[in-house]
């Protein structure tokens, strides 16, 4: 059995920042972009928004917030309801997968999530629709393969 005192009145790391105006050779930031000049320092004078990426940094920079904030993604981006298998087989089409199986990740190898899709050669999957608000971005989608395996022990 294990005990954890934790002393009255924690606090955390965090502590409000006032707003200051930037030093003679550090950059103000006041919109989304591309921020990349090594050794420089940026530092925002406003808050930023964006339904898109909002800020990329360069190699060896430095960004002071500035007790500003960055949003990011705000794009009334929808739940992908069919994000893995955890539900099992909810929101995906396996009229053409005959030999799809959902195992545990723990039974078969390390993977994200704790259910997996064990499929054989042929299966075809396919999910739902997912409402991708924003037109002239990039979207990504992921999906983790393995094969099936058949262990042969050789006695020596």
């Amino acid at each position: 059995m294990a005990c954890i005192l934790l002393p009255h009145g924690l606090t955390g790391q965090y502590i409000p920042a006032e707003h200051r105006v930037p030093a003679n050779g550090e950059i103000p930031v006041r919109t989304a972009g591309s921020y990349g000049i090594p050794g420089a320092t940026y530092v925002l004078v406003n808050d930023i928004s964006s339904p898109r990426s909002t800020i990329f940094l360069g190699k060896d920079i430095t960004l002071d917030l500035n007790g500003y904030t960055i949003t990011y993604a705000d794009g009334n981006y929808g739940h992908v309801p069919n994000y893995g298998f955890e539900d099992g087989l909810t929101g995906w089409d396996i009229s053409k997968a005959p030999g799809a199986k959902i195992e545990n990740t723990e039974e078969v190898h390390a993977f994200i999530g704790s259910k997996i899709l064990r499929l054989k050669a042929g299966d075809e999957v396919a999910s739902g629709y997912v409402y991708l608000p924003l037109a002239g971005r990039s979207y990504c989608a992921m999906c983790g393969l393995t094969g099936n395996y058949t262990k042969i022990w050789e006695e020596t």
